[in-house]
């Protein structure tokens, strides 16, 4: 579990996929045998000739569809010989996941013929004949939407740089930064590892990130089939001006009816989303711990805005799973959403919040808070100082306070 900051960390782009890219490049322009083991992944051959192949990143390529609309993408990586027989394109991704429809267009656009693809050597025609390969580059082998994309994994690409040489010393070190990241992706073995193991050991770094939080509060705090996983992610809050692991927990009885219906009935309180989110700042070592009220789905202010004016919201409300309202219809739902946050939803959270709190005082020492009144959001928060507490003292706390909170809701939904 130990981890120790690489090159990357230090420069502070651990999730910047252009620099992971731009190190593949590197590394195949420059390592003839990664050159030779990539490609054998990439096409699955033994004998071919290393010295055709041209590896391209971040061009613009334009198409026009049926209807004469122009297209623009800018996939990550492309590899492709001078003679157009073998073409591969890889969607490099570390943190972040797939844009809407990302691989489908990019799919859509390069596996027409005569297409033609910038390189070194000039254009490079695709025929009918050409071998094309379409690879989705992640962590932990998420799948693609397209499913002609293959899925890949990081752990593949860099494997063969275990038992590699560098002679150039500069990019030896970023090939072992590199390694390093793959060694940070194995995950925490829940099953048998000691609950006297310190909580800031049990984190994950490097790229595993959330990953070993989530399975220590799943296996610890949410493992009865009444919990459902609503999220895992991470990234950088400004409201505590840190970086942080994240993830949430719900039941599926927590989550009432959508906002589409709305539109046939106003009532706010129907309308609902409750789930346990929970943060790790690593630099302070504070876990905080949030009992949240959302609507169903989650929507800001800035999203309410855009349904508000139809014109600009475009297709957005698709995410949303509003795909079926008219959009005549969508400013009727924002209207009453706004109306909501206003009165309705912040009476609701008030009560709430006023039953937590009475539980919480009866049988809980610890620090939580519930000083946001103005925000229905947030109905409790509690922070728990990880330093010097191992995995149980950790998550004792937090079945505490889950036990201390649970109820209120279980109680409110029953009467919905």
């Amino acid at each position: 579990m130990n981890y120790e900051n690489d090159i990357f960390d230090y420069l502070g782009i651990n999730g910047r996929e252009d620099s992971y890219t731009n190190l593949l490049k590197a590394l195949f322009d420059n390592v003839p045998k990664y050159k030779t083991d990539l490609l054998k992944l990439l096409f699955n051959k033994d004998d071919l000739n290393i010295n055709d192949f041209y590896f391209e990143t971040r061009r613009k390529y334009s198409r026009c569809d049926k209807d004469t609309k122009n297209h623009e993408e800018i996939p990550d990586a492309i590899i492709v010989d001078k003679t157009g027989d073998y073409f591969a394109l890889i969607e490099v991704k570390v943190f972040a996941g797939e844009g809407e429809e990302q691989t489908q267009r990019y799919f859509n656009m390069f596996n027409e013929n005569n297409i033609k693809v910038a390189c070194e050597c000039g254009d490079v025609e695709l025929r009918e004949q050409t071998n094309r390969k379409f690879y989705f580059l992640t962590i932990f082998g998420d799948k693609p939407t397209c499913k002609e994309f293959i899925s890949l994994k990081w752990e593949d690409v860099v494997e063969p740089l275990q038992s590699i040489k560098i002679s150039n010393s500069y990019l030896s070190e970023l090939a072992k930064s590199l390694i390093n990241k793959i060694n940070s992706t194995k995950i925490v073995d829940v099953e048998n590892i000691s609950d006297a193991l310190m909580w800031i050991d049990t984190m994950g770094y490097g790229w595993a990130n959330e990953r070993n939080m989530f399975e220590i509060l799943k296996h610890y705090c949410f493992n009865s089939e009444k919990w459902n996983e609503t999220d895992k992610w991470n990234g950088y809050n400004k409201d505590s001006n840190a970086y942080e692991l994240k993830c949430s927990f719900g039941k599926e009885r927590w989550i009432g009816k959508h906002i589409r219906d709305l539109m046939y009935n106003n009532n706010v309180r129907d309308c609902f989303q409750f789930h346990y989110e929970i943060a790790f700042n690593p630099a302070t070592d504070n876990l905080l711990v949030r009992l949240d009220y959302h609507l169903n789905p989650y929507l800001s202010k800035s999203d309410i805005n855009k349904i508000m004016n139809k014109n600009n919201y475009i297709h957005k409300h698709k995410y949303y799973g509003l795909i079926d309202v008219d959009d005549d219809n969508l400013p009727l739902i924002a209207k009453v959403l706004i109306d909501a946050n206003k009165n309705e939803r912040k009476n609701i959270a008030r009560s709430l919040k006023a039953q937590l709190v009475e539980n919480l005082r009866v049988s809980f020492d610890e620090k939580f808070t519930t000083n946001t009144p103005n925000n229905p959001m947030v109905l409790v928060k509690y922070n728990i100082d990880t330093t010097g507490k191992n995995i149980k003292d950790v998550t004792d706390l937090v079945n505490k306070f889950i036990e201390c909170t649970e109820n209120v809701i279980d109680d409110f939904v029953k009467q919905i």
